[in-house]
């Protein structure tokens, strides 16, 4: 597996600069423990890494990649959307993450959640070096090309059956435009909000929405509320790529269990100087340069952007506090 930092630096032409830069008195340091080596990407529980913090859990168990594959994504979608997929699956800072990949529309039965119960990439979990699933996610997605309709409510509902039956906690969509034919399955907006929401409230499976080109940011935003996950609306005329592959680590490598009310959050260095972050109101109250923050989200914590991004770029770990009593 290769490194998610390294392309999106490639692509970027420039490095995040960190906030403190070499000014080491920036923010409070904390030695780890002789002997630990500190974890990449926060993806492991770990331990108390002093006698106040710990590394906080990843929220998810496992995510599912729900991705429309329909004739509106032939070209340059299908490109940014197989480049974006890949490169994450490749980075070794997943390594222990469970996944699974579902496109839409299937090849027969596109109308029925059936034909979605049994994923493109069946559940498996990421491992450094060489790595099955990743050759898996590769092969299915350079092997298929797009056609057809836009059957969100049918591949929602086999896709929550398969997360049910998988223990998997999250699904991820990406679509570029609405529901579209399926009419006599209730394949409409209202209808894919729904079935998010009885998502949530029956198997606790959040529903994150990454949306492109004509799904309307409001409907990008009304989908993802209802199955309590993020929303990414991505409007740009320029190359998706990089877009997507932020959008798609994002949403996989920043949201965390949500920490004991009063602990401080804070990014620890692999040299063990830890940063903290501030916990604002929500994703709209996001610092836009700095170090970032968190806010908390349906239970979890998620980190602002330019935090997640410093996360991955730079091999940081999210703490919180540890139970003194």
């Amino acid at each position: 597996m290769g490194s998610l930092a390294q392309t999106l630096r490639r692509l970027r032409g420039a490095l995040l600069v960190a906030a403190c830069g070499s000014n080491t008195g920036c923010g409070a340091k904390s030695a780890l423990p002789s002997g630990e080596e500190p974890s990449d990407g926060g993806f492991d529980a770990g331990v108390c890494v002093d006698a106040g913090s710990r590394p906080l859990a990843p929220a998810g168990r496992g995510y599912i990649f729900l991705v429309d594959s329909s004739s509106s994504m032939i070209g340059e979608r299908w490109t940014a959307v197989t480049f974006s997929l890949n490169t994450l699956v490749s980075d070794d800072r997943l390594a222990g993450v469970t996944v699974a990949l579902v496109l839409f529309p299937a090849p027969t039965d596109a109308c029925f959640a059936f034909a979605y119960a049994t994923p493109n990439v069946t559940a498996g979990v990421l491992a450094e070096g060489v790595d099955p699933q990743q050759a898996a996610f590769a092969q299915v997605l350079s092997e298929h090309e797009p056609t057809g309709a836009t059957p969100l409510v049918p591949a929602l509902g086999g896709t929550y059956d398969y997360a049910a039956k998988a223990s998997m906690s999250d699904v991820i969509v990406m679509t570029d435009g609405a529901p579209s034919s399926c009419e006599d399955a209730g394949n409409t907006l209202d209808g894919a909000v729904a079935a998010a929401k009885n998502a949530r409230e029956v198997s606790g499976t959040r529903t994150h929405v990454i949306g492109i080109a004509n799904f309307a940011e409001e409907n990008v935003k009304a989908l993802a509320t209802a199955g309590g996950g993020s929303a990414k609306f991505i409007n740009v005329t320029g190359p998706l790529e990089l877009p997507l592959l932020e959008a798609f680590s994002q949403t996989v490598g920043c949201r965390y269990e949500l920490p004991p009310a009063g602990a401080q959050v804070a990014l620890v260095s692999e040299a063990g100087l830890e940063e903290n972050l501030v916990q604002v109101g929500g994703a709209a109250a996001c610092p836009k340069t700095g170090l970032g923050g968190w806010y908390a989200d349906h239970g979890t914590a998620v980190l602002c952007p330019e935090a997640c991004q410093r996360a991955w770029d730079q091999k940081l770990r999210l703490t919180g506090q540890c139970d003194r009593s």
